[in-house]
């Protein structure tokens, strides 16, 4: 896990509840995986057009400050349109994972950067491949199909520092290990592992984007 990045974190509450249009939130963007050939991209929020962003698969993108909750991706230069993305009505920071489709649109996943359900330790496991894959995190099994994202807290003894990391493929063939190796344990970083295939090579790899995060505060007064 190599890039570490900071972000101040403020106390939020996921939600799914319908979104309200006039209350402001903040976003950054981390890609998954891009359209070959897309350059930057804007957000239509309502009547207004934001400035052109460069989607990165690498890094956090800047903090992006939305009038409403409901808003548009397109491109830069020709305004397709990308992705609709309607954020949660709790919260004010999110993270928006937009991953590429074949017809070269985005589908996006949204997480409120404090969610209880991905804290310190966590790693958010997205496939952007076409096959379905299947692994562990410690003694944590998970399976993901294609387009298919979801937070994963390691199990197991975690108590020598690090943990077995398993990824593999299911393929008609029969199952196919990608990768065996161990990660350590993280307490003041949560992770990003994005899957996905790489076409020169035929194979599926994948990287990961680590995310510092804030310790919660202790209750009781201060002295």
């Amino acid at each position: 896990m190599k890039l570490t990045l900071f972000l101040i974190l403020s106390s939020l509450v996921l939600s799914v509840a319908p979104a309200s249009a006039n209350e402001k939130s903040n976003v950054r963007f981390l890609a998954a995986s891009l359209p070959d050939g897309l350059g930057e991209v804007t957000w239509l929020a309502g009547k207004t057009e934001g400035e052109p962003i460069g989607l990165s698969t690498e890094q956090l993108s800047a903090p992006v400050m939305l009038p409403e909750r409901a808003f548009i991706l397109q491109t830069g230069a020709d305004k397709r349109p990308l992705a609709t993305i309607t954020l949660p009505a709790e919260g004010e920071s999110f993270v928006v994972l937009p991953a590429g489709e074949p017809a070269g649109t985005l589908k996006p996943f949204v997480l409120p950067t404090t969610d209880p359900a991905f804290g310190g330790g966590d790693v958010f496991l997205f496939n952007s491949s076409d096959g379905k894959l299947f692994g562990k995190l410690g003694s944590s099994d998970f399976e993901l199909a294609p387009l298919e994202g979801k937070a994963v807290r390691p199990g197991g003894d975690l108590s020598a520092g690090s943990y077995p990391v398993e990824f593999n493929v299911r393929e008609e063939a029969g199952d196919r290990v990608l990768r065996t190796l161990r990660w350590p344990v993280q307490t003041r970083s949560r992770s990003y592992c994005f899957f996905v295939k790489n076409p020169a090579k035929d194979r599926i790899e994948f990287r990961t984007v680590d995310e510092f995060v804030e310790p919660a505060k202790k209750a009781g007064k201060e002295r």
